[in-house]
């Protein structure tokens, strides 16, 4: 997808990952390790698909703006929330340490 917008498009100056998933709702003995994954695999992988997608692109242009939402639920760490609010926290961490 990427290659075919900038094939169009002839480059990207931003990318938003502003995908978000809260479907393994639950205390942590009763959400299944399948169920965690998948709103990692959309919250922290996807995420991560799509900079990684851009980031050569924008590295040889020398510009380019990554923004990424997260949630306050990264912080907060309310009960029944471990997946979200890990995946949010990853997202934190990963924002951090790519921008740097």
């Amino acid at each position: 997808m990427i290659a075919e917008l900038i094939s169009e498009l002839d480059h990207i100056d931003v990318l938003c990952n502003n995908a978000g998933l809260n479907s393994a709702r639950g205390n942590a003995a009763d959400v299944s390790p399948g169920d965690f994954a998948d709103v990692f695999n959309v919250n922290v992988v996807g995420l991560y698909a799509c900079t990684h997608a851009v980031l050569p692109h924008m590295i040889a242009r020398d510009y380019g703006r990554i923004v990424n939402v997260s949630s306050g639920s990264a912080f907060m760490c309310l009960p029944g929330s471990a997946a979200y609010s890990a995946s949010k926290a990853a997202v934190n961490a990963m924002t951090m340490t790519i921008s740097r």
